[in-house]
């Protein structure tokens, strides 16, 4: 009876032995549980379908003018330099104005014998002095008296060029004392508005540019991009415009 009892217990003391081990496991898988974290959700947006192109552009000012006198004279007075800011109506140039002084004085006292003559044909007329025919001729002589004042006194006024809107000279070829004809440039100037940027397009892009400005011979220009002159290169606005002729290239930047 004794030594089936010691037989039992040895038994039953590995049983319990691997009982207690079970039960620690079970404590430390417990125990080694991850805590729960806060997970940061990020919603993804799809990708745009735009597809960007780079064509170059050519860049002019979106105000310009070329300053030329409308008569020709020796320069007497030249009021601006390269690169010099001016406002709207300050003088650029003055061409000498003694002969067109004299021949406006010569105008001015032709005029007022044409319309003596006539004031006195007139009288005469109301008192059957003289023919019909003889005042309609000083009625002609004094309108062609008048003709050639406002001419001269035009030509005065186109001795002076001045600026027409405020801006920047960008070029002045002509010097004090040179002696130029009607139409010679003088000065250019370029306005302090936006820039543009001219951009000749493909034909595979016909059908996107506004039938006004759709053009043959498979390719299409349009002006793409108002770019402002400060900073010198940046769109500020989208815009599509036609095609500034008057402008003055001033070089060619990536749109």
């Amino acid at each position: 009876m004794r030594d089936r009892a010691s037989q039992i217990s040895p038994a039953l003391t590995f049983v319990m032995v691997l009982l207690g081990v079970a039960s620690c496991g079970d404590g430390a898988e417990q125990e080694r549980e991850p805590a729960v974290r806060p997970v940061k959700l990020i919603t993804l947006s799809p990708a745009s379908d735009v597809q960007t192109s780079r064509y170059p552009a050519v860049v002019s000012a979106g105000q310009s003018a070329d300053l030329s006198f409308q008569v020709g004279g020796f320069v007497a007075e030249l009021a601006v330099a390269n690169a010099q800011q001016v406002n709207e109506g300050d003088l650029i140039a003055r061409l000498n104005q003694s002969d067109y002084q004299s021949q406006l004085t010569s105008a001015r006292s032709q005029f007022q014998n044409a319309d003596e003559e006539y004031q006195r044909a007139v009288r005469l007329a109301e008192e059957d002095a003289i023919a019909k025919s003889v005042l309609e001729q000083r009625l002609t002589q004094r309108d062609v008296a008048r003709a050639q004042l406002d001419t001269a006194e035009k030509a005065l006024e186109d001795t002076v060029l001045r600026a027409p809107f405020a801006g920047v000279v960008v070029q002045k070829p002509a010097n004090e004392g040179d002696n130029l004809p009607a139409g010679q440039l003088v000065v250019s100037l370029m306005g302090h508005g936006a820039l543009k940027a001219t951009v000749d397009l493909p034909a595979s892009y016909d059908p996107l540019v506004p039938q006004p400005l759709r053009v043959s011979e498979n390719r299409a220009s349009l002006v793409h991009g108002v770019l402002d002159s400060r900073p010198r290169g940046l769109p500020i606005r989208n815009s599509v415009t036609s095609k500034a002729s008057s402008a003055s290239p001033l070089g060619a930047y990536p749109t």
